[in-house]
């Protein structure tokens, strides 16, 4: 049981939570879009290692890592992936449109009505 006394510090456990899947999430996106630019080439072990110097021990364990490459990966080469990123993105389009129309006839009736 994880207990501290009021005006002390919480034990380094509590402060490290989740830092190595907070890594990977941001290895993967970094590593993504680096291979998106203008060489297509990317260096996980340097990225990483910068990464590291902001903030130790992102990415603990082999298994992250491994999944970050992983998720580059498919990220890039699966036609699934892109087709249903485009769907997502068309989809939140709609709705958003469908929540400003929305918004504007709900302005326009409360306009209306306080016009009787």
């Amino acid at each position: 049981m994880n207990t501290h006394h009021v005006g002390k510090a919480p034990p380094p456990d509590t402060l490290r939570a989740g830092i190595g899947r907070t890594g990977t999430v941001i290895l993967f996106d970094s590593m993504k879009e680096m291979a998106k630019g203008d060489y297509g080439r990317v260096n996980f072990p340097e990225r990483l290692d910068h990464m590291r110097l902001l903030r130790p021990d992102l990415v603990e364990k082999k298994e992250q890592y491994v999944f970050a490459h992983r998720a580059v990966r498919d990220a890039l080469t699966s036609k699934e992936t892109e087709a249903y990123l485009v769907k997502v993105s068309k989809a939140y389009q709609h709705a958003e449109k469908l929540v400003f129309e929305g918004a504007v006839l709900a302005a326009s009736d409360a306009a209306f009505e306080s016009t009787r």
